[in-house]
């Protein structure tokens, strides 16, 4: 299986890889590619190895606090905000890049939160700048996944402030 988990025994005790890695499956086919199996990595890449990374965020409140990263190369997040909003890769602009990654976060956190037990709530999705990527740290449930060409990663770590750049910040480095 293409997924680790860290040290963190009450986080891996709620999240388990392989929930994580088919509800990002079964949200991607629904949609973002329904023709292109989004499949299992064997190996897990650190987010700070992908080409121009764009990651969205999610925050998952409640008795077991959560964060939720979806990583993608930037090249993929454009397919991903071409195919999600019906347009060529070539009318897409970053704001769309964006919007996409930060919907299909929002979506994962969101299948997420409806397997842990009662009483989360789902926070607003953000996109972080690269600096702010999420490592494969320990404590960490990570599923590593395959579109196309393109590596998919998933994390889910306890939740922890982080100070998220406005969407302008973050702009200039998609230009």
């Amino acid at each position: 299986m293409s997924t680790a988990t860290g040290d963190l025994p009450a986080l891996a005790d709620h999240v388990d890889p392989a929930v994580v890695v088919e509800l990002t499956q079964a949200v991607w086919a629904s949609f973002v590619d329904a023709e292109v199996e989004l499949l299992e990595r064997w190996d897990v890449p650190g987010a700070d190895e992908l080409p121009d990374p764009v990651v969205g965020r999610v925050d998952i409140v409640g008795a077991l606090d959560a964060v939720v990263h979806v990583a993608l190369a930037g090249e993929a997040a454009r397919e991903l905000a071409a195919r999600m909003l019906g347009l060529g890769a070539d009318e897409v602009a970053v704001d769309d890049v964006l919007d996409a990654t930060g919907e299909i976060t929002n979506m994962v956190g969101g299948n997420l939160k409806a397997v842990l037990a009662d009483d989360h709530r789902l926070g607003l999705p953000a996109v972080t700048a690269p600096g702010l990527l999420p490592g494969t740290t320990s404590g960490e449930v990570v599923a590593a996944l395959q579109w196309g060409e393109h590596a998919v990663l998933v994390t889910v770590s306890h939740a922890e402030p982080v100070h998220l750049p406005r969407p302008t910040e973050h702009k200039d480095s998609l230009s």
